[in-house]
């Protein structure tokens, strides 16, 4: 990583986003490197979702691979969900003391059943992976010239996930998790129609297309083929579940005890009545594939229990093939040429607006974003000592992390 406030500019959509919420946030994420110790949910969510993506698709390949073996569609997603049973386990095998047991199986939960629902979902709108991770480091540009800045001041930066073919296109894809409503009329595309990031990549293919002849092979050459429908994005987003766990019933425990289903699926249920105690006392446990029992509300006529994580794993799972245009949408993101154009001047705008703010160390705070949609982790700071008496490159707040830091003594290495 780059030492205490980089003297290179570093453009990227985040660190863009962040300068246009608020100057403070900017100075305090990407001039001082200041980050929260631990991600929050959603950002934890959205890691793993993305994780899980990669994971699956790993695995597909090297199941196909090995011995050269022919494997049906069922056999390479067993393989595939395996791995991300796998990678779940490993990821959730520690919890934060933020959540509680119950909780901290509920979000596996929803992950897991929500990317069952994605490949049944999506099974026959293929996505081909043309190249994965695509980095990209170039050159901002003065608007009355068209020439670029040195790149040891400034430089347009970002990594492009997967460069895929869908739909006779080629795009980059961006995976989104998102807690907002994402259906056709709903505003959420209109964000996406201005979305920075979508800006920068299809700025980014243009110019890797134009500035890099000598590359003849990989994504590069499929270019060659196609006529103008290259360079937009795949918005492929996941509505995180907004439904909860929840008490069933008298009638539902008792069609469950009775049947052993639920929500379409079958469950092993054990009912004991504890300490020698008849069922006409009113005192029951109940466990549902779990030798834990669920939680009982008596009642005058009978009693009923609370779902498991297993159980609202089945009832998520059919909400999602009741209502899938609810929770994943897919749409493509395109760029024409006049807003790549302006997009090159804005680059070049935001990134002498920056300069200046750093050069006469004047920074402003935009109060209206400290909890616009989520809280700002930077709260704690300028609702605290103020931005000013942590920008020293060293004092680091409690609850944060630096990620600009010479970790060297005397030229050598040292841990953190």
């Amino acid at each position: 990583m780059p030492s205490v406030n980089p003297s290179t500019y570093h453009m990227s959509a985040s660190s863009i986003a962040s300068f246009k919420a608020c100057p403070t946030r900017f100075r305090l994420a990407y001039r001082e490197g200041l980050r929260l110790a631990e991600d929050t949910e959603s950002q934890r969510m959205g890691t793993n979702w993305h994780a899980m993506h990669e994971t699956f698709a790993a695995a597909v390949v090297a199941y196909q691979q090995d011995e050269h073996r022919t494997a049906d569609r069922d056999e390479l997603e067993t393989a595939g969900l395996q791995a991300v049973v796998n990678l779940l386990n490993e990821r959730y095998e520690r919890m934060p003391a933020s959540k509680t047991t119950f909780e901290w199986a509920l979000e596996r939960q929803v992950l897991l059943t929500s990317f069952m629902g994605y490949l049944w979902y999506w099974q026959n709108d293929p996505v081909e992976v043309l190249a994965s991770e695509v980095p990209f480091e170039l050159p901002i540009h003065m608007p009355r010239t068209g020439l670029p800045l040195p790149t040891s001041e400034v430089l347009r930066v970002g990594k492009i996930d997967h460069v895929i073919r869908w739909q006779g296109a080629i795009c980059a894809l961006e995976r989104k998790s998102t807690s907002r409503a994402i259906g056709p009329d709903s505003d959420y595309w209109d964000k996406a129609k201005k979305d920075t990031q979508v800006s920068m990549y299809a700025l980014a293919f243009r110019d890797m297309q134009s500035w890099q002849p000598d590359t003849t092979d990989g994504w590069f050459k499929v270019l060659e083929t196609l006529d103008s429908r290259y360079g937009n994005t795949l918005y492929d987003v996941w509505h995180k579940p907004t439904i909860k766990p929840s008490m069933l019933t008298q009638a539902e425990t008792k069609a469950l005890i009775e049947t052993g289903k639920y929500c379409g699926q079958e469950f092993k249920v054990e009912v004991c009545w504890p300490d020698n105690s008849k069922p006409n006392e009113g005192i029951v446990l109940i466990a549902v594939n779990s030798k834990t029992p669920t939680e009982v509300k008596q009642g005058k006529q009978g009693f009923a229990i609370k779902e498991t994580i297993d159980m609202f794993g089945a009832r998520l799972l059919q909400d999602i093939t009741e209502r899938p245009d609810f929770y994943f949408q897919r749409r493509e993101i395109a760029r024409t040429d006049l807003e790549l154009a302006q997009f090159r001047q804005q680059l070049f705008a935001v990134y002498t607006a920056q300069k200046a703010y750093a050069k006469s160390g004047c920074w402003f705070e935009n109060e209206s974003q400290c909890r616009a949609t989520f809280p700002c982790p930077y709260i704690p700071i300028c609702y605290g000592p103020g931005a000013d008496a942590v920008c020293d490159g060293k004092t680091t707040p409690p609850g944060f992390k630096r990620i600009f830091v010479d970790l060297t003594v005397n030229g050598e290495a040292v841990d953190e």
